[in-house]
């Protein structure tokens, strides 16, 4: 909101902003999935499990991937798997004899940015942060002008705008003033 008000940015600009900030981090992204991505990630941690559990290895970096697969599982039934756990499923390691089981989990979970959940709430977010700029601009400006109010924010602006469009203004300190700079 600062930085909008200090740069003159108007609440309808913000959201403007806000749609082309989505499209340019979605490009990033790529195409959101058509697969069911949840239900392929459940699959192969189900599988790793079950295999790493038939190995049977003692070594303590799988039996930390399996305690990791057990509470993603748990956590991805109850449709309650968190980004970060994405993020942690995609670069989990096991001792080198569990690693070719752990693979297919890691691959999945390394395409969650194509996910279209997490798509769905990067949008609501940046959608939500630039829609609430605008609404806070918008109700202190009717603030300020219900109770005669300037802040400091608007003395800067309102000088520089009046030294850039308003041509009796110019023309008043034209004669007398060789530069006019506006800071705090």
């Amino acid at each position: 909101v600062d930085l909008a008000r200090s740069n003159q940015i108007s609440p309808d600009s913000l959201k403007v902003f806000a749609v082309n900030s989505w499209k340019s981090l979605s490009a990033l992204f790529g195409e959101p999935l058509t697969v069911d991505i949840d239900k392929d990630l459940l699959d192969a941690i189900n599988r790793s499990i079950d295999d790493l559990n038939k190995l049977g290895s003692t070594k303590k970096t799988t039996q930390e991937a399996v305690e990791t697969l057990n509470s993603c599982c748990k956590r991805l039934q109850n449709n309650r798997l968190l980004w970060s756990d994405w993020i942690r499923l995609s670069k989990l390691k096991s001792a080198k004899d569990g690693q070719d089981f752990i693979d297919p989990v890691k691959t999945i979970a390394d395409n969650v940015l194509r996910h279209p959940q997490f798509h769905e709430d990067v949008k609501q977010i940046i959608t939500g942060v630039f829609g609430c700029a605008g609404d806070a601009l918008q109700d202190y400006d009717l603030y300020k002008k219900e109770h005669g109010l300037m802040d400091f924010t608007d003395q800067e602006t309102r000088v520089l705008d009046m030294a850039i469009n308003n041509d009796p203004f110019k023309s008043s300190l034209r004669g007398r003033i060789q530069m006019l700079m506006v800071d705090e």
